[in-house]
């Protein structure tokens, strides 16, 4: 997986990456423009850091790294547009 918006806790959170492997931190990861109830998610990782871009959203939805990305202490921005 690597985009989806979690709706088990009332309101929408959106997660990144929650299917990434460790193992493709080595590399550059991105996902472009993935259609959600929560706007159009995009992001890239690239040297310990995530940038998220999510556009046209209701509203600001909290935004989580998945578990690779965590473990790794990698730095998460958003931005919304």
């Amino acid at each position: 997986m690597l985009a989806c918006v979690d709706e088990s806790k009332g309101d929408l959170e959106i997660v990144v990456g929650g299917g990434v492997p460790v193992e493709w931190l080595k590399e550059t990861v991105s996902l472009k423009n993935y259609r959600s109830k929560a706007g159009v998610i995009s992001w890239e990782y690239r040297n310990g850091e995530i940038q998220v871009a999510i556009a046209g959203a209701a509203k600001r939805y909290p935004v989580r790294p998945g578990i690779a990305f965590r473990q790794n202490h990698s730095k998460l921005t958003v931005r919304y547009e």
